[in-house]
């Protein structure tokens, strides 16, 4: 007889989970998945890859099933993980196992397998702008708890621990007097060596950098820029289809071995948890790179590169209708090189970036051959 666990239990050790999803004509597909916790109440984490053919179904259906694996079906679970959905759409069907309809949820309940948790897809980057709409609808007073409670009466289904989570990721704190012990914490945590001083004395002296997305043909693509503050020139960027630290970390690299600075340099963000993951700081550190976060709900500590997106979206992005992803990524190239060899900038008094850089370097060079 299946057994139907509740949200408050969880599962350790770690079994061999049956990820299982409806295909578009409406036939099973069951893949297995080594790695998957029962986080919190109610939230099951899997780490799928995007090719898998259930990961595909999954955003789809928006919904999936997990299922425990047993010793009596240890050959059809190991089937399952050796053959592709891709490529053989009669996976299931070939297994000899059989699953009826979940109660709860658009997938399937396979009936050979004893427990099993009826599941509903959620992306945290949609729960990410839903809690930031109520946060900033509250005046910044919400916190994790009351957040929880509105996004359930909103119809959503999500665990206080989920929001308290996310919070912490996007750098959200309640203004309560309880949350000043927690302020004090972040504010050492991410110190602030820009203030708002947009002006410097030379180039690699100080980088900015953030991430904005465009979305394009039903796509988000995120574009990571990086700008040297002294003649805002483009230093670094680099486009993806994920906002993720690997995205933030190779546009770093990319403008480090370009420029390749040997004095010291400072690099400005904001508090984007790609940008304070551990292994984007511990690349910093090992470069002698002192990192720098704006402070939080704080826009204006990085509004340079705020205004270098705006100018990206409205001299660009939002004036041109792209046919392809190919000539969407020409398209950004093209500005990228106009931005910074032909577009004059009001901050270098109307010299392009290039121009300022140039300038910096023939004064620099006269200097020392009157010096010697």
């Amino acid at each position: 007889m299946r057994v139907k666990l509740n949200q408050t239990e969880g599962v350790f050790p770690m079994p061999v989970l049956m990820v299982a999803t409806y295909n578009d004509d409406g036939s099973v597909n069951v893949m297995n998945a080594a790695w998957g916790t029962m986080q919190e109440r109610g939230n099951v984490a899997l780490n799928l890859t995007e090719s898998h053919k259930t990961v595909k179904n999954i955003k789809v259906r928006k919904a999936f099933t997990v299922s425990i694996a047993d010793a009596a079906h240890v050959v059809e679970a190991d089937y399952f993980g050796v053959v592709s959905g891709n490529r053989e759409p009669k996976k299931f069907e070939n297994s000899g196992l059989t699953a009826v309809k979940a109660g709860m949820v658009d997938a399937p309940v396979i009936n050979e397998f004893p427990l099993c948790l009826e599941c509903e897809y959620k992306r945290r980057e949609e729960l990410r702008l839903e809690i930031q709409r109520i946060y900033d609808d509250s005046r910044q007073i919400f916190g994790a708890e009351k957040i929880c409670a509105v996004m359930k009466e909103d119809g959503l289904r999500v665990s206080r621990e989920m929001v308290a989570e996310l919070m912490r990721d996007m750098g959200l704190i309640s203004i309560r007097q309880e949350a000043k012990d927690l302020y004090d914490k972040e504010q050492r945590r991410f110190k602030n060596y820009l203030n708002q001083q947009f002006t410097v004395a030379r180039p690699n002296e100080v980088w900015v950098s953030d991430v904005t997305y465009f979305r394009f043909n039903n796509k988000n693509y995120y574009i990571c820029v990086i700008l040297d503050l002294f003649s805002r020139m483009v230093v670094g960027y680099r486009i993806g289809k994920v906002n993720s630290t690997q995205l933030v970390r190779s546009t770093f690299q990319m403008a480090h071995e370009e420029r390749q600075p040997v004095e010291p340099l400072i690099f400005h963000t904001d508090r984007g948890s790609n940008y304070h993951s551990k292994t984007f700081c511990t690349l910093l550190r090992s470069l002698g790179v002192t990192q720098s976060f704006s402070r939080a709900h704080i826009p204006y500590d990085n509004s340079v590169m705020e205004s270098f997106f705006s100018n990206l979206k409205r001299e660009e992005l939002y004036r041109t209708k792209y046919h392809s992803e190919k000539e969407f990524r020409t398209a950004v190239d093209r500005y990228m090189v106009f931005y910074n060899e032909q577009r004059p900038h009001a901050k270098n008094g109307y010299k392009t970036p290039f121009k300022k850089e140039l300038d910096f370097l023939n004064k620099q060079a006269l200097l020392e051959l009157r010096s010697n």
